[in-house]
């Protein structure tokens, strides 16, 4: 089953990937688990939108590439944004759980995440 997936831009060079995610704030105190379940799930569809093929059916160029999931930030606690996708990145590193997962993948040649807080 295909991911559902909204990203906001594809950026891409001779070996890179970016794709730019907006996450727009603020996630009330009320409702912040369930902002953070979905932003986290957010991601998640967003790296399987690149390891699974979807990226290459609309981007055949981008086959082998390393990919960077930019999470660009406003009017969020960036601490929180950071310590989920640095979670993210641990089950893809050396000993994560999705590790041979992105090692044996075909599609692309590694995967990082980044964030950018668009109100400075």
């Amino acid at each position: 089953m295909k991911p559902t997936v909204t990203i906001n831009e594809t950026l891409m060079n001779h070996d890179t990937v970016i794709l730019k995610i907006i996450e727009y704030g603020p996630w009330t105190e009320n409702r912040f688990d369930l902002e953070y379940e979905r932003f986290q799930e957010r991601v998640y569809n967003t790296v399987l939108y690149a390891t699974e093929g979807y990226l290459l059916k609309k981007e055949p160029k981008a086959k082998g590439k390393k990919v960077i999931v930019r999470v660009e930030c406003s009017d969020l606690p960036m601490e929180e944004v950071t310590e989920a996708l640095n979670g993210i990145d641990a089950t893809f590193q050396k000993g994560g759980d999705n590790h041979s997962y992105l090692v044996e993948n075909e599609n692309i040649s590694g995967l990082e995440f980044e964030t950018f807080d668009r109100q400075k």
